[in-house]
């Protein structure tokens, strides 16, 4: 478990409903609506939620090793988040909280912290891919963002002068994401795709998900467990100072 905790770096993508309760195993009900109407579904949805918590278990394949962990995934919208990954053991692995612009991330078997700009140097994914991952918002569609149908698919392309910085593929029929791409210099560099959607409080979220670095050759498959919408969280629990403390 010793090096998990440098490549994890974990996208969740949540398409979130407002309440927490059991899923229920069954498809979204089918959506109408031009490429525009949809892609507006779908950031209703994400702005629905303002809080998370949420517990998975996530595999970490490089190259012939495979790691295992359990994590857990808490969010406050509009500027913190922290990330908690733990080994079979109980131990914590990897602890990332972050708070406004600043970020710390722990290694603890190692030894090791990182803090900002020294983060994205030392581990396959960057500060930014979190806060897309996790925050959303202008951080997740960033530029003009512009949707537009593609056979079964609503495709969203969002770009500034320097050209497409990420793309995100929304399946007509249920509204609900299932891959987002974020480019650097035309190139991949982080590719999240989403599947086992289930009816969460009426709402579609996705219980697969997988999250590839092709730079890195690190691909990482993640099955959630629970999710909890909108729960209260203490501020103190994002606090850097205590990011050695309890996130639960």
């Amino acid at each position: 478990m010793k090096s998990v905790a440098a490549k994890l770096g974990v996208g969740l993508c949540l398409a979130c409903g407002v309440t927490s309760c059991r899923p229920r195993i069954v498809p979204p009900a089918p959506v109408s609506g031009q490429a525009d109407q949809i892609y507006a579904m779908v950031r209703a949805r994400e702005d629905q939620v303002q809080s998370l918590r949420a517990r998975f278990s996530a595999t970490v394949q490089q190259g012939e090793t495979a790691r295992r962990a359990e994590g857990i995934l808490l969010i406050k919208k509009p500027d913190r988040f922290r990330l908690r990954l733990l080994s079979p053991f109980g131990f914590t692995v990897f602890d990332y909280v972050a708070q406004g612009a600043h970020a710390r991330m722990e290694l603890p078997l190692e030894g090791k912290q990182l803090v900002d700009d020294a983060i994205a140097a030392q581990s396959a994914f960057s500060p930014l891919d979190f806060r897309q991952a996790f925050l959303r918002g202008d951080a997740a569609f960033p530029g003009r963002c512009v949707p537009h149908v593609a056979e079964a698919e609503v495709v969203v392309e969002c770009s500034n002068d320097t050209g497409v910085l990420r793309e995100i593929r929304i399946a007509r029929a249920t509204a609900t994401v299932t891959r987002e791409i974020s480019f650097v210099d035309a190139q991949p560099r982080l590719i999240m795709t989403f599947d086992d959607y289930r009816s969460v409080g009426g709402m579609p979220l996705p219980f697969a998900i997988q999250l590839s670095a092709p730079e890195r050759r690190v691909t990482m498959q993640i099955a959630l467990r629970t999710y909890e919408i909108n729960p209260v969280l203490a501020d103190t629990l994002f606090d850097a100072a205590r990011a050695a403390g309890p996130a639960s």
